[in-house]
């Protein structure tokens, strides 16, 4: 009957919460109803309404009465997800850790192998997330030689660490391996065509392998596919990641309608999981936390544990309200300059494909170059001057010092350390007060704003398009940008893009990943 009801959770949560609840209602066997509320957690979780299942695994928890050994192993591992699912990451590693060494021989017991596959993929996510790659993958490889194709309580399990592992190779562009994932996920899906959600996670994998390759119509049919299967279900989750993935596609093809269109859809989705995640941490805190100390029975007799363990459960705790707050007071702001970026970047992927500048034309009056004397002037004072004095400027001239900024700009001389506003107006042939102009009238901004923003943009191009500019430190990218100080670098980066080049970096792996 459980199984059946595991069936039904992965192709519609709500029937999977009726069918679960109605066999939990009609048993009195403590073992059934924790497995039940397990799985109404895991149910929960999948229409990304954390609240609930953060309650389904805290009843299991506060269980009232002396519990088998497995069944707290069960349900330990249950908050173990949740805490996950709240972004606690550091919380959950503990309590991995002490599950690990206290009860190594329940885990390694034939008849808790599914509890022990769980383990180790909620063990490898925590390793992911610290970069420990070898040691994350080694426990993937440990849950899936637990796990059986054929067995319903098994094969979802499966399914998720082909899918993190497709995550890692992603990230190295390891199209062969890709490959052989997408054939094994494939496999799971063909012999259990009924679950929907692999059926549209193997969709989407697709898509995310195409959208490296910068293959975004392909990726499109691909997600269409993946929303198709799940649109009248209530997978908000995986619609929103999906939603995500068609605004970013659509947008690098610069199909406006259909990307305000999904992102849109994407925004409305996540407000909803944000409100979810902060109700269940609001409810977590005001239970004082005390179900660490008071439920834990794998750790109940090292007190000195149980304390360290709440407190720093504690503090993650306030630390992540009080960093939720401060996100929704600067959401605006960071959503008008992501825009802003995103469509830089999409013209930026554009251009590269097209590999096409328009020619400039040898017929137009070429101004006389700045002379260089001993003592330069500044940007900032050519920039002053500029605005003391009003420059009227014919079309013809203002179009052809764009068409010659344009190559400029195709060009990535921009990098280079010494340019200067100066040095442009030498490099193009044009008076350096016309040039100031024209950069403010039709860019809409200074000259160094200009230049910063082009180096920015191109540097982000790069961590986005080769996997190798995403290992090297964030010096070396301010020095390949033209930038004299780490520091400099990383406040101008975070000023075009909205956010650092570290948590940029790690956007990027994400997005690249399922």
């Amino acid at each position: 009957m459980l199984s059946n009801s595991i069936e039904k959770m992965y192709q519609n949560p709500d029937a999977g919460i009726k069918a679960i609840k109605s066999i939990s209602s009609t048993s009195d066997n403590i073992h059934r109803q924790l497995v039940a509320r397990s799985l109404l957690s895991e149910s929960y979780q999948l229409k990304a309404n954390y609240d609930e299942a953060l309650k389904m695994a805290l009843e299991n928890v506060n269980t009232k009465g002396e519990l088998e050994p497995n069944d707290q192993l069960l349900n330990n591992i249950g908050m173990i997800q949740q805490l996950q699912n709240l972004g606690l990451y550091e919380q959950s590693e503990k309590l991995v850790d002490t599950i690990l060494k206290e009860d190594k021989k329940r885990i390694a017991a034939q008849e808790n192998r599914i509890i022990a596959a769980k383990l180790y993929q909620l063990h490898a996510k925590n390793l992911f997330r610290k970069n420990k790659i070898t040691e994350a993958l080694d426990l993937l490889t440990k849950s899936n030689a637990l796990c059986d194709i054929n067995e319903t309580s098994s094969y979802n399990i499966l399914s998720t660490n082909i899918l993190i592992n497709a995550r890692h190779s992603l990230q190295k562009r390891d199209y062969k391996h890709l490959e052989n994932l997408v054939d094994q996920l494939s496999g799971i899906s063909a012999k259990h065509p009924q679950n929907l959600y692999v059926a549209s996670r193997l969709e989407k994998l697709k898509a995310s392998i195409l959208f490296d390759q910068q293959k975004y119509d392909e990726a499109i049919v691909h997600l269409d596919s993946a929303l198709s299967k799940i649109n009248h279900v209530d997978f908000l989750g995986l619609k929103n990641t999906l939603y995500d993935d068609l605004a970013k596609n659509h947008l690098a093809l610069r199909h406006t309608t259909e990307h305000d269109k999904y992102q849109k859809l994407h925004q409305e989705s996540q407000n909803k999981i944000d409100e979810s995640r902060k109700e269940a941490i609001e409810n977590l805190m005001q239970l004082n936390l005390d179900f660490q100390n008071q439920n834990f029975r794998t750790i109940e007799h090292k007190n000195h544990t149980n304390l360290y363990t709440s407190l720093a459960v504690g503090a993650g705790l306030l630390l992540l309200m009080g960093f939720w707050l401060f996100q929704t007071y600067q959401k605006n702001q960071f959503l008008n300059t992501q825009s802003k970026f995103l469509e830089y970047q999409a013209k930026l992927f554009e251009s590269q494909k097209q590999q096409s500048v328009p020619p400039v034309s040898k017929e137009v009056e070429v101004e006389t170059p700045v002379e260089n004397d001993a003592n330069p002037i500044t940007d900032q004072e050519l920039e002053k001057t500029t605005k003391q004095k009003s420059f009227s400027i014919s079309k013809q001239k203002e179009d052809e010092i764009l068409r010659k900024l344009n190559d400029f700009e195709m060009s990535k001389t921009f990098m280079d350390r010494n340019m200067s506003l100066a040095a442009l107006s030498t490099q193009l042939e044009v008076n350096t007060k016309y040039l100031s102009e024209v950069i403010k009238k039709s860019k809409g901004k200074n000259f160094t704003t200009y230049i910063n923003e082009l180096k920015i943009n191109h540097i982000a191009y790069l961590i986005s398009t080769d996997a190798a500019y995403r290992q090297y430190k964030i010096s070396y990218l301010a020095e390949l940008a033209g930038f004299a100080s780490h520091s400099t670098f990383s406040i101008v980066f975070k000023n075009v893009t909205g956010v650092t080049p570290n948590d940029y970096i790690q956007q990027i792996a994400k997005r690249k990943l399922i």
